[in-house]
């Protein structure tokens, strides 16, 4: 059941079970098998837990406006392309990108067990949200996981004014054995477009230093950048480490947009956001690496706690009470929203209702 979470009037709290019910009823109802409908809910609601909110359900009416616009195909054939022993490529014949995304991952660990290491692309696909999900997948099979994805072009290179590189997401999953696991999930700019998305849903303006148009000057209201389109100014999100985020989106696109054989990459893929007609065919790369095969998993588990506990002990600088590993903070966000509840945006969640009320009539 919801309910008004205290302190915080413009939120009500959705229990997950409740969450990924609503959701993967109006993926069915948009024409979406049970199975595959369960699992992108249950990715999704995954990134609420987590604390990810900009990730999960807060993107289902874009998903269910591109079904309506034909973009997404609700009954995809996966093919594979190019199998090797320890690489392929998998078409996700433009279905639900998480859901194509947890199978080519799910391929890569089942392979790695034979060959210790298995990379796999995934071409002609749809946004697939938060990358540690799937680096998660490969940690809960005892290996370290890799999932990068390309996006449409919302950064420049450095010393550039024009949108050239997409902000693509990347994660690395590595497990442990009391500690919990490594998971470091980051996109490269300053802020990612989604905490854009969640401040204009908010009414809140955003920070200096995320946003900028094309000359440069800082933008600070998102209505300007995922508002009406009638208000909407061209952009460009700001890199992190200015050089250096650079060349690492410029890697993560040849990786994600270009090894996998997609036909679209960086500047030519459409706008997630803005437009609801043109697929995107969007690339993504996975990778696991079995930890079984190159030391026994139990002293590897036993030595990354040890080093985790060495970082957590280490002398702090005034004013830090305690050093997180990366995924840490979103693990526990995670185990306490399973027994509080997610806290939804009390607008988002009725709007969600409303869909599926629209849907099931």
């Amino acid at each position: 059941m919801s309910q008004t979470e205290s302190g915080h009037p413009e939120t009500v709290l959705v229990s997950a079970a409740e969450l990924r019910s609503t959701i993967s009823e109006v993926f069915v109802r948009l024409g979406v098998s049970e199975q595959e409908a369960r699992r992108e809910a249950e990715i999704l609601v995954d990134a609420d837990l987590r604390g990810v909110d900009t990730h999960g359900m807060l993107l289902v009416p874009r998903y269910v406006a591109k079904f309506r616009g034909g973009v997404f195909n609700p009954q995809p054939r996966y093919t594979v392309i190019n199998e090797s022993p320890s690489a392929f490529v998998l078409d996700g014949d433009n279905g639900l990108g998480h859901v194509a995304a947890a199978e080519t991952m799910a391929r890569c660990i089942e392979k790695a067990k034979q060959t210790g290491v298995c990379f796999g692309g995934l071409r002609n696909s749809n946004h697939a949200g938060c990358m540690g999900y799937y680096a998660i997948q490969a940690v809960d099979a005892d290996m370290i996981g890799y999932a990068v994805t390309d996006t449409h072009a919302n950064l420049a290179p450095f010393g550039g004014t024009k949108p050239m590189l997409g902000n693509n997401p990347f994660a690395v999953g590595i497990p442990a054995g009391d500690e919990l696991p490594i998971v470091l999930d980051m996109a490269l700019s300053v802020a990612a477009k989604a905490k854009v998305i969640r401040a204009a849903a908010k009414g809140q303006s955003i920070p200096e230093g995320w946003v900028t148009d094309r000359q440069g000057n800082p933008i600070t209201d998102p209505q300007l950048i995922v508002g009406p389109l009638d208000k909407r100014v061209p952009f460009l999100l700001a890199p992190v480490g200015g050089v250096k985020g650079s060349g690492m989106l410029i890697v993560n696109t040849i990786l994600a947009g270009i090894l996998t054989g997609t036909g679209l990459y960086g500047p030519q893929l459409p706008s997630f956001g803005s437009q609801f007609t043109e697929a995107q065919h969007l690339g993504s790369f996975f990778g696991a690496i079995d930890v079984s095969k190159f030391v026994p998993v139990k002293e590897f588990k036993a030595r990354v706690d040890e080093f985790v506990a060495s970082l957590k002990g280490c002398d702090k600088a005034p004013g830090v009470k305690e050093i997180f590993m990366p995924g840490e903070i979103e693990a526990k966000t995670k185990e306490r929203r399973q027994k509080e509840g997610i806290p939804v945006v009390r607008t988002a969640w009725a709007e969600l209702q409303s869909i599926l009320n629209d849907l099931t009539k």
